[in-house]
């Protein structure tokens, strides 16, 4: 077993057409700690004794599911079909079209164009912007996270995409008057934007919806061309009726499968 770079592994992602899912990221994998490897013709990710994604084969294999191991592994992708004698319901994934946001009139969007206005009316002085002052970024994560705590997937991944300087991770920053008050974080691979994370200060009633809203119509976001990943659930019924009330272009069912 051969250790590889992170980027070997996406390009080969790209090369196969493989649909990548929310996880398939440069900045994703390096945060997650996940290891690459070759592997007897197989590319894999491992996070300790898992697999991550189904592992792919490398240019000098046929494509196909010969993978000489047993293949249990986290996240699947749709577009890369395997057989496997066991699964289970990891999570949705919920993609949409920037520029389905661009216009917010019909009864589709009524529930969200009423909501994503109101926070506003209530601000001082709202502003957008790349720049911050990291002492707020802090505060407004660390209050975050304690509100958070118990649906995180992993904080410490989340704490990586807020503070490390890293260029593939994109960041804007919503104040009102001096004030941060929200914080939306995104990273993308060949096919998708990845929107990671909307952190939003505690106590304000619509200021999630605002701050997506300012997501999806970025003009960094809308000239991309790409399709947004916004992830899943994580199991939260009052975010999955939120995400749908959004109008998802699609909505996919993510499983983990099992050789054993």
């Amino acid at each position: 077993m051969k250790k590889i770079t992170v980027e070997t592994y996406l390009k080969r992602i790209e090369e196969l057409g493989i649909n990548p899912n929310f996880f398939t990221s440069k900045p994703y994998l390096i945060f997650s700690g996940a290891d690459c490897y070759e592997d007897k013709g197989y590319l894999i990710v491992k996070d300790g004794k898992w697999l991550v994604f189904p592992p792919i084969p490398t240019p000098e294999i046929l494509t196909g599911w010969d993978y000489p191991k047993p293949y249990s592994f986290w996240s699947d992708f749709d577009n890369y079909h395997i057989k496997s004698p066991k699964f289970e319901f990891l999570d949705n994934e919920y993609f949409f079209d920037p520029k389905n946001f661009s216009d917010l009139s019909g009864g589709k969007w009524e529930t969200f164009r009423k909501n994503s206005r109101k926070w506003k009316k209530g601000a001082t002085n709202p502003y957008y912007s790349r720049f911050h002052k990291r002492n707020d970024v802090l505060i407004l994560l660390a209050e975050w996270l304690e509100h958070k705590d118990k649906q995180c997937l992993d904080a410490s991944i989340i704490v990586r995409f807020a503070l490390t300087n890293n260029s593939d991770v994109k960041r804007a920053y919503l104040y009102d008057q001096d004030q941060l008050v929200a914080i939306n974080i995104w990273d993308e691979n060949y096919k998708y934007i990845n929107y990671r994370y909307c952190l939003v200060k505690q106590g304000e009633p619509y200021l999630d919806e605002y701050a997506r809203l300012l997501f999806y119509t970025d003009p960094e976001i809308q000239v991309k061309g790409k399709l947004i990943n916004d992830g899943g659930t994580l199991g939260s019924k009052g975010l999955e009726e939120f995400k749908d009330k959004l109008n998802p272009v699609r909505k996919r069912k993510v499983y983990s499968w099992f050789n054993f």
